[in-house]
């Protein structure tokens, strides 16, 4: 069995299903799912699309290194996407050219400065599969910090990107008050 030419190695199967191991691959594909089985025929599934992605704690993602840490500059760029798949240490800015996916589970990202550009996406689930946990993107920093052109310091901008934000739906978004709030308190 192949997924975009690359082995993949069934582990388990049944009617409706088929679990395999992929082998390794570069860079990010994206395909259409086809399966065929021996000479009896082709299933194709047209809303069925498969994709290689890096994953963020793997150290293949990060040219055999371990993933960046406290302070560094950050770059994903364009044709990479990344499943964020677990907290970061706080980097001094975090470049988005590619793409950065949450994973499903609870995640922070930390960073003093996050910048979504040319073309780059952010993502934290979508409009058809909302996101079910706890997503945490915390800016951090000071006035004082290193500024970043035309947006400053502690920013999470957007520059020709994609910021895509899809959480659980808040059924009330409102509260009665038991008592009257009383300025500063």
């Amino acid at each position: 069995m192949t997924i975009a030419g690359i082995p993949c190695k069934i582990t388990s199967f049944s009617q409706t299903e088929i679990h395999c191991t992929t082998g390794p691959r570069t860079g990010t594909i994206q395909t259409k799912v086809r399966v065929e089985v021996g000479n009896r025929g082709i299933a194709t599934q047209d809303l069925a699309d498969f994709q290689y992605i890096d994953v963020w704690s793997s150290p293949f993602t990060w040219g055999y290194k371990s993933p960046p840490g406290k302070g560094d500059f950050v770059q994903i760029p364009k044709g990479q996407t990344i499943l964020l798949d677990m907290d970061t240490p706080v980097f001094s800015i975090l470049v988005i050219s590619g793409e950065l996916i949450f994973d499903e589970k609870d995640l922070t990202l930390n960073a003093e400065k996050i910048l979504v550009a040319d073309g780059g996406k952010l993502q934290v689930g979508t409009e058809e599969r909302p996101f079910q946990h706890k997503a945490k993107i915390v800016l951090h920093g000071h006035m004082h910090n290193k500024r970043l052109p035309i947006f400053g310091t502690k920013v999470l901008a957007v520059r020709q990107g994609t910021l895509d934000l899809h959480g659980k739906v808040v059924p009330i978004t409102w509260t009665n008050l038991a008592t009257t709030a009383l300025p500063g308190l």
